[in-house]
């Protein structure tokens, strides 16, 4: 690799530019991926609770947990809730993975950008 020395002034100054957003670009991108983990963790933990809920007989009182206390709720309400909300997280996980994306897109490109002017001029 080619050490900062030998470039001059511009290069120095394009090179602490591109490693900066490279280091941006990366920050982004592990925040976005952890919350892309736990979206999934949350919808998948809901698809499990639907489906149980499916198993319970249509006369069986329903509960939903709110902070200490529960509340009845009537079985297929509670399923439409969970309905509801699986959805929204498909669709949030959706803009979050475009995000994602775009930042991977731009990763690619400081890279590229530090490579190229880590080539030796003649």
């Amino acid at each position: 690799m080619a050490q900062l020395g030998q470039f001059d002034i511009t290069n120095k100054e394009q090179f602490q530019e591109l490693q900066k957003e490279l280091f941006d670009a990366t920050r982004q991108l592990q925040g976005l991926r952890s919350r892309l983990n736990v979206l999934h963790q949350n919808k998948r933990r809901l698809e499990i609770t639907l489906g149980e809920l499916e198993e319970v007989p249509a006369g069986t009182n329903t509960y939903k947990a709110v902070g200490k206390m529960f509340l009845y709720r009537p079985r297929d309400d509670l399923k439409n809730e969970l309905q509801k909300s699986i959805e929204q997280y498909r669709e949030e996980f959706g803009v979050l993975q475009q995000q994602a994306n775009r930042y991977e897109k731009k990763m690619n490109e400081c890279e590229s950008g530090l490579k190229e002017l880590m080539v030796p001029r003649k």
